[in-house]
């Protein structure tokens, strides 16, 4: 499939998240080392609290368990605040916003970032990768209208789609021989506009199999994964669509 450019891009937030295995040799100094590599890209510097839900697999199902864990995570913003990175213990993501770029300025972006941490320690493989893209694209105020712009949608009933406050689907598929996932993700945003439906379409493609990606092939996986998101996206959308984002 072809790629298309639009000149009214519908990102909102594109992002590439890496994670390391736990066993990786880390220290405290890292964060603020990674900056000073990077600071004549992303001059600015703040400190966040992060929490994440961490899951414990056990062999028994009924001992496995979930705990929330509270991290500090330094964030790097670049002068017009629309690139950044973020790093904290095993963690490195690199984030651009609207109005995103292209594909060929953001890729360099994702791979600095991750060959200044390599300098900083030793990366092996992945423990998790995952690029995703967040799409907002404003329609006619009438969700019943959802199937002439999206190929994936949920189906309502008239006069029982008028009634509708919100809505959400999910799908997901197995990808590169199940080493991977692909998700997708249609649901509703508040518009301001009361003549205007906003919709977020999520696409997020994923390391399923941990390890099984290693440093030297970040930017083989990265490529390939933006790819099936493109591919992804013209699936899920219809040809009235592109014509307003052309």
């Amino acid at each position: 499939m072809s790629k298309k450019i639009y000149s009214n891009s519908p990102i909102l937030e594109a992002v590439c998240e890496f994670r390391l295995p736990s066993d990786t040799e880390w220290d405290m100094t890292i964060p603020g080392q990674l900056f000073e590599s990077l600071k004549s890209e992303y001059p600015h510097k703040e400190q966040r609290q992060m929490q994440e839900i961490k899951v414990n697999v056990a062999l028994e199902k009924e001992k496995s368990s979930q705990e929330i864990i509270t991290t500090e995570r330094l964030l790097f913003r670049s002068e017009d605040k629309i690139r950044l990175v973020q790093v904290s213990p095993n963690f490195l993501a690199v984030n651009v916003l609207k109005p995103y770029p292209n594909w060929e300025e953001f890729r360099p972006q994702i791979l600095q970032a991750l060959e200044q941490l390599s300098k900083l320690i030793r990366i092996n493989e992945f423990e998790s990768v995952q690029l995703q893209y967040v799409n907002r694209i404003e329609i006619p105020n009438d969700v019943t209208v959802l199937s002439k712009f999206f190929n994936i949608h949920p189906s309502f009933g008239t006069p029982l789609g008028h009634n509708v406050t919100n809505f959400g689907i999910f799908s997901g598929f197995k990808m590169h021989e199940e080493r991977d996932n692909c998700n997708i993700q249609l649901y509703r945003q508040v518009s301001p506009s009361p003549t205007l439906e906003a919709v977020l379409l999520v696409l997020i493609y994923s390391l399923a199999k941990p390890k099984t990606v290693d440093f030297s092939s970040a930017g083989e996986w990265i490529e390939e994964a933006h790819t099936q998101i493109n591919q992804m996206f013209e699936s899920c959308i219809t040809d009235k669509l592109r014509e307003k984002l052309y």
